[in-house]
C-alpha cells in the first residue's frame, strides 16, 4: 500500500462535514484506490437528519464502503464511519453523506455513470463488465440503477430498457 501525501478525487468528496481525509491507500495488485474520509465536526454539533436541529455528536456507525468513479482505470472505493447525532426530539440517528444515497453502496457520481453505461449496452452482463460490478449489482432492479431507471425485464440476460 502507498499512501499519498494529497487528496485525490472531486470536490463533492470533501464537501460538507467530510472536508478531511484520513488516508488515499493504492492497491497496485488489486488496482483499487481507498480514499479513507474523517468527518470535521462543527463546534455547534451536527444537524438531526429528521428537524435539521443542532445536536450533539453520539458517537460513529460501524464503517461503510462506496464504490466511486475510478481513478486513472482503477476502482475507487470511499470509506468512512459515519457519525451519529443525539437529537433531544428523534432520538439517535445517522447524519446523511453529501455523496450517497442513504442505503446506497454506490455514489450518486458513480450511480449515474452505471445508468449511462447499461442504458448503451446490450445486456446487464455487458455493462457489468464494463463497470466491473457482478450481474445482480448491476441489474435493474436491483442496483446501481434501481432507483433512478424504470425496471427493465432482465429474466436471464435480456436487453436493457433504453427510457
Amino acid at each position: 500500500m502507498i499512501l499519498f501525501p494529497a487528496p485525490v478525487g472531486p470536490a463533492e468528496i470533501r464537501a460538507l462535514l467530510y472536508k478531511r481525509y484520513e488516508a488515499v491507500n493504492l492497491d497496485l495488485a488489486a488496482q483499487r484506490v481507498e480514499i479513507r474520509l474523517r468527518e470535521q465536526v462543527d463546534t455547534r454539533g451536527l444537524k438531526c437528519p429528521e428537524c435539521g436541529k443542532w445536536a450533539a455528536l453520539y458517537d460513529h456507525a460501524p464503517e461503510r464502503r462506496w464504490r466511486h468513479l475510478d481513478t486513472m482505470q482503477f476502482e475507487t472505493i470511499l470509506v468512512a464511519r459515519i457519525p451519529r447525532v443525539n437529537c433531544p426530539e428523534h432520538g439517535v440517528k445517522t447524519i446523511e453523506v453529501p455523496w450517497a444515497g442513504k442505503n446506497s453502496r454506490f455514489t450518486l457520481m458513480f450511480e449515474a455513470f452505471a445508468i449511462r453505461v447499461l442504458q448503451a449496452c446490450e445486456t446487464v452482463s455487458s455493462g457489468a463488465g464494463l463497470l466491473r460490478l457482478d450481474w445482480h449489482s448491476a441489474s435493474p432492479n436491483h442496483g446501481a440503477s434501481c432507483r433512478t431507471r424504470p425496471a427493465a425485464s432482465h429474466h436471464g440476460d435480456s436487453a436493457i430498457s433504453r427510457h
